[in-house]
């Protein structure tokens, strides 16, 4: 890639980078690289690249995944609480997606609603045997409300 494509491509994602990813590849940009003394050939090859990677990239983030949220029924038989200790399993990376859902489906299938120490039950009897002892101990600490400690 030639230098001055290189230069292009670095302002353009400055750009981009300032404006929270709402900048627009348009012509007010292209005229503005222009008038800056660029080629209009190089501004097109940084613009083409630069789209392309954007279109490469996932929407999301896979490390932060999307919030649950429960339906009607599902909120009738399991405690809020449970939900927002489920969340920050799964977002620590002690659960997977997966695993949440059998958890809930568990509950749901449960007497009466779902608290704290039923989740509490279901991880050392569902999750808890397909760990080490040391993820153990993390999924039995953030359960409880405190940060995992790892050893």
């Amino acid at each position: 890639m030639k230098t001055a494509v290189q230069n292009l491509v670095y302002m353009i994602l400055l750009r981009m980078a300032a404006s929270n990813g709402s900048l627009s590849l348009g012509d007010g940009l292209r005229l503005e690289l222009e008038e800056a003394g660029y080629n209009g050939s190089d501004i097109e090859i940084a613009f083409e690249y630069v789209s392309g990677r954007i279109k490469d990239q996932q929407s999301y983030d896979p490390a932060f995944p999307s919030r649950r949220h429960l339906n009607y029924f599902e909120s009738l038989k399991i405690n809020p609480d449970v939900l927002e200790t489920l969340i920050k399993l799964e977002q620590m990376g002690l659960i997977e997606p997966i695993e949440r859902e059998v958890l809930l489906e568990g509950f749901q299938h449960a007497e009466g609603q779902a608290d704290l120490d039923d989740l509490d039950y279901a991880l050392s009897v569902m999750i808890g045997p397909k760990r080490n002892n040391e993820a153990q101990n993390a999924l039995m600490t953030v359960s409880d409300g405190y940060i995992p400690t790892y050893h």
